[in-house]
């Protein structure tokens, strides 16, 4: 595999009545390309922006979640979802080792009352402009592990950030328990494009990895 290019080569046996039937190998292939803001993004007019990403707004009628949201591109809301609809989906959610969807609400009544709840649902209209929908759920008692990235490269390009990620403490929260991490101010950054991800890694337009 070394010799045709692939690098961090690791193999290990398993399997087999003595651990040695099969062997499974695991490497990457690099791929060069100089990667920029150009190379990975588009700009995108003001009109297609959520109104608070757009370069001219009128910032002395905002409001205060507003203009929060506007400079740091976050907003913490304590007490927002009440006791009752988190308690609720904690109940549910006792009784499974974690969901394999990563639509649950579709068949959780309790995951639509807590994600859908009007307080909620009102304040990512305020924020965003619009009416919001539930797109999925991240639902593992663990992390996802997933290392940093912008959700856009993995939206329709139409998105242009109309976009939210919610976070919900269930309970009391420590750093040790992996609570949802972010860069304030990213959401000022250009918009990375799928299909640009895709070329810079060598797959064709179609080919969807």
């Amino acid at each position: 595999m070394e010799t045709v290019g692939f690098e961090s080569v690791r193999s290990k046996p398993f399997g087999g009545a003595e651990g040695d039937g099969f062997l499974r190998v695991t490497a990457f292939k690099p791929v060069l390309a100089n990667l920029s803001w150009e190379g990975l993004s588009d700009a995108v007019d003001d009109e297609g922006l959520p109104p608070l990403d757009r370069s001219t707004v009128r910032v002395a009628s905002l409001s205060r979640e507003q203009r929060a949201w506007r400079e740091n591109g976050h907003l913490i809301s304590p007490g927002l979802i009440s006791d009752r609809l988190i308690d609720n989906y904690c109940q549910a959610r006792r009784l499974v080792e974690g969901y394999t969807s990563s639509t649950p609400y579709m068949h959780v009544p309790e995951i639509r009352d807590l994600c859908l709840c009007k307080p909620l649902a009102d304040l990512l209209e305020h924020l965003l402009g619009e009416p919001m929908g539930l797109h999925l759920n991240l639902t593992g008692w663990t992390s996802t592990e997933r290392d940093w990235h912008q959700d856009d490269y993995l939206n329709p390009p139409w998105v242009n950030g109309h976009y939210a990620g919610v976070w919900i403490a269930l309970d009391r929260i420590s750093p040790d328990s992996g609570p949802f991490e972010f860069v304030p101010g990213s959401h000022r950054w250009p918009i990375i494009r799928r299909a640009k991800v895709l070329k810079l890694l060598g797959y064709e337009d179609g080919d969807d990895p």
